[in-house]
């Protein structure tokens, strides 16, 4: 029964932090061009997954059932972004903002954005998995 509730609690995490990224990206649109905001959300999810690996890795051991999701999310999510050039989501819209003209934003603005992506997708997905 435990388990069970564990996931319910994780898969709640997962839809509500997933949630509050419309609400914040409008706050920050504002201020942040929308390719840009594109380009910041998924590059603080990568980064922050990344940086949280490091973490988690050094306190757990990791199944084979979750590295294989890993794995399955990460090689999704390389396949939905290939576009011409195959660049990443995050690169790849980065790229394109700058090719355009938009301005690149505030240090400052850059991080909440990318705390809000590493937030939103990466720990969103994070939970997802392990529900």
């Amino acid at each position: 029964m435990k388990t069970k509730h564990t996931a319910t609690v994780f898969a709640v995490l997962a839809a509500a932090l997933y949630a509050i990224n419309v609400p914040f990206s409008k706050l920050f649109l504002t201020e942040v061009s929308a390719t840009m905001m594109a380009a910041f959300l998924y590059l603080g999810a990568g980064v922050g997954l990344l940086i949280y690996g490091w973490i988690a890795g050094e306190k757990e051991k990791l199944s084979g059932r979750l590295v294989m999701a890993i794995l399955l999310v990460t090689v999704a999510s390389i396949t939905l972004s290939f576009e011409g050039e195959g660049l990443f989501s995050g690169f790849g819209s980065l790229l394109i903002a700058l090719v355009i003209g938009e301005t690149i934003p505030g240090v400052y603005l850059i991080l909440f954005v990318m705390l809000l992506g590493f937030v939103a997708y990466g720990l969103s997905i994070n939970f997802y998995i392990k529900a």
